[in-house]
């Protein structure tokens, strides 16, 4: 978008390659991950954002603590990264959609994990629970909204995206 709105400004046609928006969005989301991770991760281990219980006695086993909602900084980096660099047409806002749903999805179920065992933890479910609710939402449910979603964002891509002709095609069959 911010590279969309300089080319209309300048005319630099550098700025209306594919390629550089492409380099800019990638060298752009590592700068970003690589500035954000060590102080999220340091948040979340603070708040024990984690689906692992905590057996171990020593310091040294519970700094190296699994940290388990680290996609949610990646959702934001690539939707950010997205927002700043591409060219927003139907394609790009569809597979966006799908992006940030499903990545709501994977939240959803790490925050259940971890909320699962902050649970256990307080003695309020025994370990035989924690062990059932462990995947944080049930596997049933999250390929059934991911595969709504998918309907969804096809049915509203045939519909409102020209040119769209209907006809599946497979790369290497006639």
């Amino acid at each position: 978008m911010i590279i969309e709105a300089l080319y209309q400004h300048t005319n630099i046609f550098l700025l209306n390659s594919r390629l550089f928006s492409t380099s800019v969005a990638t060298i752009f989301s590592f700068c970003l991950s690589m500035a954000l991770f060590p102080p999220y991760i340091g948040f979340l281990r603070r708040f024990r954002f984690s689906s692992e219980l905590n057996n171990g006695s020593t310091p040294q086993e519970k700094k190296h603590e699994p940290v388990m909602p680290a996609g949610i900084l990646f959702l934001v980096v690539i939707a950010l990264t997205c927002a700043l660099t591409a060219r927003f047409n139907s394609y790009v806002m569809s597979a966006l959609a799908i992006y940030v749903f499903f990545g709501v999805i994977g939240a959803v179920d790490d925050v259940a994990k971890v909320v699962n065992k902050w649970r256990l933890a307080r003695g309020e479910i025994s370990k035989e629970d924690y062990t059932y609710k462990a995947d944080g939402i049930s596997a049933t449910l999250r390929l059934t909204l991911y595969v709504v979603i998918s309907a969804v964002v096809a049915v509203l891509a045939y519909k409102y995206i020209p040119n769209i002709n209907g006809h599946i095609t497979i790369p290497f069959v006639s």
